[in-house]
């Protein structure tokens, strides 16, 4: 089974918005999941920290860390690289 695409960013982000705007667009309901944390962030900064990454959004595939620079052609070609 394909694992879940992880998209996590902040309530209030306008690109976090953007790439939950992309998975509803370009990926199916069960292909991913969308984790927001609100403007205090404790938590998400750790991670991003334990992670090694300085911007929201970040998907997580599997074992693999996509940066918010790759966040829209994931998504947008998740699909596409999966027919070939």
């Amino acid at each position: 089974m394909t694992p879940k695409i992880k998209i996590i960013g902040l309530e209030k982000c306008g690109p976090c918005k953007t790439a939950a705007m992309l998975a509803e667009k370009h990926l199916q309901p069960d292909q991913y999941e969308i984790i927001k944390y609100d403007d205090r962030m404790l938590d998400l900064r750790t991670f991003m920290r334990r992670i090694s990454q300085p911007t929201v959004p970040i998907i997580i595939f599997g074992d693999k860390v996509f940066s918010s620079g790759q966040v829209d052609d994931f998504i947008r070609n998740f699909n596409e690289e999966k027919k070939e």
